[in-house]
């Protein structure tokens, strides 16, 4: 699937297609929009390039699912790995007690 993956994210000018991030490669992957375990097909129209964070989100949810988990952001969506990212600085960098 790697020629897929450089297919979408070139088409995607190279962010994520859920949170618009930029998408280096070595974090992207194909999500099905429709899972293939619930149907869906590896063809163009059903595969977007995304970070593996939100693939690991998301994975065989329905559709209809993984589009509510990204409009109950409020238009404020955050990628997961930026969360995990954010949270692993506090934990190496405490703030000092007062």
């Amino acid at each position: 699937m790697p020629k897929s993956l450089d297919r979408h994210l070139f088409a995607q000018g190279g962010r994520c297609f859920f949170c618009n991030d930029h998408l280096p490669r070595e974090r992207a992957s194909i999500e099905h929009l429709i899972p293939t375990s619930k149907g869906g097909t590896s063809a163009d129209d059903n595969c977007v390039a995304c970070c593996v964070a939100l693939n690991m989100l998301l994975g065989s949810m329905p559709v209809k699912e993984k589009m509510r988990i990204i409009l109950n952001q409020g238009g404020r969506f955050t990628c997961p790995s930026k969360i995990n990212n954010q949270a692993a600085k506090q934990v190496a960098s405490p703030k000092p007690k007062a």
